[in-house]
């Protein structure tokens, strides 16, 4: 199918195929990772939400079951109802004892319960306290009446993180159900939580009532107000709490609407998690990349076959052999490569049936137009034709291609008219300020240009095309490497005489800019003229000959680089007045 299509079209086709493949693996091996990933960390903190709600709401149900036992029990009742008669105050006091010591003996079956209370129907209060509990709220009694004996819950203060079950106590005997009481129990939540779950580490559980919490592993983490409360019965979101991120899982308690329970993991160690999952991907991807490169490379290689076979025939007619063999039939596509075979062949059967007649002639001929023709394209010509693009510009109101011609046509008078190879560096400063006006409308804000520049060096010598190459390599370096805005800084500095020899004065001539830099290894080859740079021009190493031819070998360019923090370039020249070129 891709035999008789266009080279650039078979190229275009299977890149293009290639490419796809690698994408849609790519994304697919991320997307089922990422995903797999948040299931899996959610499965895990939503298996913690509920193996905690099972397991507080089942504390809960043993108080609910004791503070039964204790309103139901026998002692109880008989100590309640005989203070309901008594009369005598030394009865009282032994009856208030009794009662006191009961309550302590139901108190020891859990830890976690930090004080009992029995308040008679009279309002007297007997307490039995191992910690000191803030006072109980005012409307416990009629909460405990309005439960006609059944067990309610009553959240205390925020900073105490207690619970506390109320039941209302009716007499049992003879079921005269005659209101004997209130029971109070005060559950710390803090002992509850440790002694049946292990929240080692820096996990975060907190149970909430409503919009405050009961409970928190460590409190005064988050203000109430700055978090997300939820009053469904479960999920998880991703919550910014106080300038962080968190992943947050909730599940509504089985035995009591009101409490929820809460599960938060910081979204940071998701995310460490999850730039591994990004490095896996990416080395997926290399992978996958390097195969279609060597594909690519395999594919190429037999689209390039014939041509790489044509070329050797045109080195032999070079090398003046015309006697070339005919290997055409080797390559009989009917693409581009098949159809140069052909026309090669018949262009070397004219040249041989011409080349006995006229073939003196015809290189005489071809030399003496190629002078002319050489000749008529000199600098004039080029000035008028930019000139001519630049009134063009101007009158139809194109003011940056006006700028661009006009900062282009002001380079070639500096370089080309000039024959000196030695300028004023004011001269210099003005190729380098033209070259930045044209880049400034290719890359716009991202280019900073700063100059800085001492004026009694404006007409010091300098070798014509040493700032601006420079200027150029930090923009195809730093600048076209980066994203963001680069800083590119030019400074001249007349620097004073050494204190022993006022006849020599120097020039420091600085370029810098705040690009990636480089490693150790590649500066050091680049100051040994080991690595050159890819892109043509005028190198370091051409600068450094010229310095040296002109002013001594002690003068060369010293490069600086620090990995993600830019490269410099220094410059030291002796300070040598001249005249402008005319």
């Amino acid at each position: 199918m891709l035999k008789n299509l266009k080279i650039k079209e078979k190229f275009f086709v299977i890149q293009c195929i290639m490419m796809l493949i690698v994408c849609a693996v790519t994304l697919a091996a991320f997307h089922t990772i990422a995903e797999s990933y948040e299931s899996q960390i959610y499965a895990e903190s939503a298996e913690i939400l509920q193996l905690a709600s099972k397991t507080i709401d089942n504390e809960m149900k043993k108080v609910e079951k004791l503070s039964f036992q204790i309103s139901t029990d026998s002692r109880i009742q008989q100590y309640l109802s005989e203070r309901l008669d008594e009369n005598a105050t030394y009865e009282s006091f032994k009856n208030k004892e009794n009662l006191a010591n009961r309550l302590l003996l139901f108190m020891h079956q859990e830890n976690y319960i930090s004080s009992l209370r029995i308040v008679d129907s009279r309002g007297a209060a007997v307490n039995t306290v191992l910690y000191s509990i803030a006072d109980p709220p005012e409307d416990m009694e009629q909460v405990a009446i309005a439960g006609q004996g059944e067990n309610r819950w009553i959240y205390g203060a925020p900073e105490s993180q207690h619970l506390i079950a109320v039941r209302q106590i009716k007499g049992m005997e003879n079921l005269n159900l005659e209101h004997y009481g209130v029971l109070m129990a005060w559950i710390d939540m803090g002992k509850l939580v440790k002694q049946q779950l292990d929240l080692s580490g820096s996990k975060l559980f907190f149970v909430a009532q409503q919009d405050r919490f009961v409970y928190s592993s460590q409190q005064g983490f988050f203000e109430e107000r700055q978090f997300p409360f939820h009053h469904s019965n479960k999920g998880y979101t991703i919550e910014e709490i106080a300038g962080a991120k968190y992943l947050v899982s909730y599940l509504k308690s089985e035995s009591n609407d009101e409490l929820t329970y809460y599960n938060i993991l910081p979204y940071e160690s998701i995310a460490q998690k999850t730039e591994e999952l990004r490095s896996l991907v990416t080395i997926l991807f290399v992978a996958l990349f390097v195969i279609v490169i060597i594909a690519t490379r395999i594919t190429a290689h037999s689209i390039t076959k014939p041509l790489a076979a044509l070329t050797e025939k045109i080195k032999m007619v070079q090398r003046g052999s015309f006697d070339v063999p005919d290997t055409h039939h080797s390559f009989a596509n009917m693409d581009e490569t098949g159809q140069l075979h052909r026309n090669f062949r018949i262009m070397l059967e004219k040249i041989n049936e011409l080349f006995k007649e006229n073939y003196q002639k015809q290189i005489v001929i071809k030399e003496t137009e190629y002078k002319a023709l050489e000749a008529q394209i000199n600098p004039h010509f080029l000035y008028n034709t930019l000139d001519t693009i630049n009134w063009m510009a101007h009158i139809n109101k194109q003011s940056q291609i006006a700028e661009m011609v006009e900062a282009l046509g002001q380079m070639f008078r500096s370089i080309i008219s000039k024959k000196k190879q030695l300028i004023t560096l004011e001269e210099e400063l003005q190729i380098v300020k033209d070259y930045i006006t044209i880049q400034r409308h290719r890359f716009n804000e991202r280019l900073i240009f700063k100059l800085k520049a001492d004026q009694e060096a404006m007409q010091a010598l300098i070798p014509k095309l040493t700032i601006q190459p420079l200027v150029e390599n930090a923009i195809q370096h730093a600048l076209e490497m980066m994203s963001e805005p680069c800083t590119i800084e030019v400074a001249v500095q007349l620097l004073s005489p050494p204190a022993d020899d006022f006849s020599v004065r120097e020039i420091k001539i600085l370029i810098r800019d705040n690009g990636s830099g480089m490693e150790q290894e590649v500066l050091q080859g680049l100051r040994n003229g080991e690595v050159r740079s890819k892109k043509a021009g005028i190198g370091m190493s051409n600068i450094n000959e010229r310095l040296a031819i002109m002013f001594g070998e002690q003068y060369q360019t010293r490069i600086d680089s620090q990995l993600n923090r830019g490269t410099s370039v220094t410059i030291i020249l002796p300070y040598k007045e001249g005249e402008q070129d005319a």
